[in-house]
């Protein structure tokens, strides 16, 4: 695997990621250098307009 996908994080939030490699057998790998990461605040839409609507 290359890459990986993590849920449930928050926005507006500094994360701080170790990274290993677990061979099938078992046995890890050393830990990366920890990353600092950070998602962004949401910003919430504006100038919505109505189109249509449902009965």
């Amino acid at each position: 695997m290359t890459s990986a996908t993590i849920k449930g994080l928050k926005p507006g939030t500094t994360y701080s990621i170790d990274i290993a490699a677990l061979k099938s057998s078992g046995t890890r790998s050393s830990y990366s250098p920890r990353i600092s990461v950070g998602t962004e605040a949401l910003v919430p839409p504006s100038d919505l307009k109505v189109t249509s609507r449902r009965a």
